[in-house]
Order: structure tokens, then sequence, then C-alpha cells
């Protein structure tokens, strides 16, 4: 299906995710405001879940000012889940806001799952007992940053990481410009820690 971004009311914004829905659950991520002609608009992206992904449906702008009882209502109407997505290299990185079980997909595919069987990303399996907390990390260098779980035993597992070596060669990198690009890191460790019910700690900030 092709993917249009355009402005919604309440109203068709329901109507289209009605539609949508009739082929699965969607999950709805929110995105950037925009500010034009006065009005100040919410960005959102939608997603079809699948067993092993997620396929984007469509996109568009909402009124902000009605996003929060419209979002409301569609969870309660169709059961959407709410998410969050950012781009992390070259790829969107897409996950759940506030929900047990956690997920997590890198492009269209799924790649982490956290939940009260504990978190399972790739090969790594780690039950729920096992992880001590959650970290938002940055390497010694600062290339590395992104996400992680540390075991009761001390052990370091990455969930989800990116590399930008600028923090070598820009001699004007400085330490708010590492918060701002691992902005990403912060919101998804904290909510995979919520999902988890386990301390989210913030290793760079």
């Amino acid at each position: 299906m092709s993917v249009v971004n355009r402005g919604f009311d309440s109203a068709s914004l329901a109507e289209r995710v009605r539609q949508e829905s009739s082929a699965g659950t969607l999950l709805i991520c929110r995105e950037r405001i925009h500010k034009a002609k006065g009005r100040t608009w919410m960005g959102f992206s939608a997603y079809l879940t699948t067993p092993h992904g997620i396929e984007k449906r469509f996109g568009g702008l909402l009124e902000h000012k009605g996003w929060f009882g419209c979002f409301d209502s569609l969870v309660d109407q169709f059961g959407v889940i709410r998410g969050a997505e950012a781009y992390v290299g070259d790829q969107m990185l897409v996950w759940t806001e506030a929900r047990v079980p956690f997920r997590a997909y890198w492009g269209e595919k799924e790649h982490l799952r956290g939940g009260d069987d504990g978190l399972h990303c790739g090969q790594t399996s780690l039950a729920r007992g096992e992880i001590a907390e959650i970290q938002r990390f940055a390497s010694e260098n600062e290339v590395t940053r992104g996400v992680r779980a540390v075991t009761t035993g001390g052990q370091f597992f990455d969930l989800a990481t990116d590399e930008d070596e600028s923090p070598l060669y820009d001699m004007e990198y400085d330490y708010a410009e590492l918060l701002h690009e691992t902005r990403w890191a912060d919101a998804f460790a904290g909510h995979l820690a919520a999902a988890l019910g386990v301390p989210y700690v913030d290793a760079v900030g």
C-alpha cells in the first residue's frame, strides 16, 4: 500500500484506523511537531503489526491540541498500540510505549521482545530475574552509543546501538551534542525498563 502523508481531523483519522484495523492491530508512533499558518500539528506514522514484524500503512498530521484525546479514543475503540520511532543509523527503529510485552523493530523486522518472560534479542535471552537494569550508554570515546542490559552478575548485553565517529575528529563536539544524539536511546531504554519492571539507569547523562 502506498504511504501518503496528509492532514487528518479526529473523525477522518478514526475512520482510517477503523479501515486499517480490519487487517490487524495498528501501532501508531508520534513524530515531530509541525507549525504552519498559526496552527500546531503532530506528525505520526501508523504500522500494521504482524507475527514477525511491522508494515507501514500510512502517516499524517493531526492538530496537536486534539492529539491526546483522539489517541486515547483510538486505543479504546480499536486496540491501537502507542509507539515511538527514531532513525538510528540508516534504519528506522520502532518500539512500543507503556506496554507489556514490549516490542521493538529494526526496519520492518522484529528485533527485541521484553516482558514477564524476560528479554529476547537475537541470540540473547535473559530471564527477568537476571536483569539488574537497562542503560542508555556511550563508549569511552563516545563513538558507540545506545541501549544495553546489565545482568545481576555484571555482564553487559548491547540491545540497540549506533556508531558516529564525529567525536574523534570534530573538536567542537561536546556533551550536549551527545545527549541530543542519544535521545532515542533515553526513550527506548526507559520504555523497555518499565516493561521489564527493572531500573533505568542513564549512563550517559
